[in-house]
């Protein structure tokens, strides 16, 4: 009689070991399935800074094959990210912070010369110089600034630059146009020769040449330069919290005009002169970039983090990227963007604080991610701070992006528990 009590509590104990171990498979595959799900419907991002974003959905938004090259401001590098990439390449600095011609410090905006091979044309900050960088080679040539990375004043030294473009003129020649923000001045380099000319300058520099300044409007602190379709200086007067129009009516009379196109101005369309920063829809917040598109001009809104277009003569912008609610890790929201390029219809977006760059289709609710947005770090998958971007197209179309299989640890524990389970089955079946 005890054996058979013995023998009924044995089965009885091993039937709901396997009653519980089946629980547990269940739960196991439906994590399983869940994380599944997600990895094939795209990415999560965290609100920590992007640090838990898995960046799954890279899918091509642009008709071209384009190549991204990306300011790394806070790696000391210039990184090269084709589409449907994962990490990217260094192709200049990269070494630390150094006043080498093999290293870069700081670096803070790009261009790419296409009258010269497309070169990499990079404002190196906190070496006070302009450098250009060839395809494949292994350090820069100084454009603008001095061997011995130090701050000047004269036509061939910078002062903490932080803009530049590329002018190409009728003869061909190609000048680099500098917002030379500690000397408040725009300078016109021109290849091939040693000073630069100042096109543009603030009241502290003007002196009785007219044709430097911008009218009866001050610039201060110049943040970034661009060159419209009539050749007027479009800069970024970060200090006012503003965007102006600068161009010299009559050449032989020296004389400069100048008007507010963004931000700047009071409620009522008056101007501006102290405090001028804010959130509504007239007003900018440490404007840090801007971008011509046709008409328009789009802002990067820096500490409003928002990417604004303001047309013609409007008293208003309107937002296209970022949300009302202020910044954030997920793809619908930004955090202090430092610069905007216009691409095919999209928008390209150093997107700094969350470390990465972002295309957006005007209209869309959220950006999809390019380069980095793996939280910050100096791995090849992850940028620092990023301040601006590049692109350089090719002539074959874009394809489809592969689909991206990722194990994340969740997924790992997952696994190892229906292992385990299905190996307790097979021991008390």
């Amino acid at each position: 009689c005890i054996k058979q009590q013995a023998t009924s509590l044995l089965q009885a104990s091993r039937f709901f070991t396997m009653v519980v171990a089946a629980l547990l498979c269940c739960t196991a595959l439906c994590f399983v399935a869940a994380a599944y799900s997600s990895t094939v419907d795209g990415p999560t991002t965290g609100d920590t800074g992007g640090s838990q974003q898995v960046v799954l959905d890279r899918q091509l938004l642009s008709p071209k094959k384009v190549s991204y090259f990306v300011v790394d401001t806070y790696n000391h590098r210039v990184m090269q990210w084709e589409e449907c990439a994962h990490e990217g390449k260094v192709v200049a600095g990269g070494h630390g912070p150094g006043h080498k011609l093999t290293h870069l410090k700081f670096p803070v905006d790009i261009a790419i010369d296409s009258h010269h091979k497309d070169s990499l044309v990079i404002v190196d900050r906190e070496n006070h110089r302009v450098v250009e960088w060839p395809k494949g080679a292994t350090q820069g040539t100084i454009i603008v600034g001095n061997n011995d990375g130090k701050k000047g004043s004269s036509l061939h030294d910078l002062s903490f630059p932080n803009g530049v473009t590329i002018l190409h003129d009728t003869d061909g020649h190609s000048h680099i146009i500098v917002a030379d923000t500690g000397n408040h001045r725009i300078l016109d380099c021109q290849r091939g020769h040693h000073d630069c000319k100042v096109v543009v300058s603030g009241d502290k520099y003007k002196k009785d040449e007219a044709r430097k300044g911008c009218g009866s409007y001050d610039v201060h602190s110049p943040e970034d330069v661009k060159v419209n379709k009539h050749g007027h200086y479009i800069i970024t007067d970060k200090y006012y919290d503003r965007v102006v129009e600068c161009y010299v009516m009559n050449a032989s009379k020296a004389h400069s005009h100048g008007h507010i196109i963004a931000g700047g101005k009071k409620k009522n369309g008056d101007k501006c002169k102290k405090d001028c920063y804010g959130s509504e829809l007239f007003e900018l917040y440490y404007p840090e970039g801007t971008a011509i598109d046709g008409d328009d001009i789009l802002v990067a809104d820096g500490y409003n983090n928002r990417i604004m277009k303001w047309s013609p003569n409007a008293t208003q912008g309107e937002r296209k990227v970022g949300k009302k609610d202020g910044y954030g890790s997920k793809l619908s929201h930004l955090h202090l963007p430092r610069g905007v390029v216009v691409d095919q219809g999209s928008y390209l977006i150093a997107d700094s604080m969350n470390h990465r760059i972002l295309r957006w289709h005007p209209g869309d609710e959220k950006g999809h991610v390019v380069a980095g947005g793996h939280g910050f770090g100096s791995k090849k998958s992850q940028l620092h701070l990023p301040h601006a971007v590049a692109m350089l197209h090719h002539q074959n179309d874009s394809q489809a992006c592969p689909p991206v299989s990722t194990s994340s640890p969740v997924s790992l524990v997952v696994s190892t528990a229906v292992l385990v389970c299905t190996m307790v089955l097979a021991s008390v079946s």
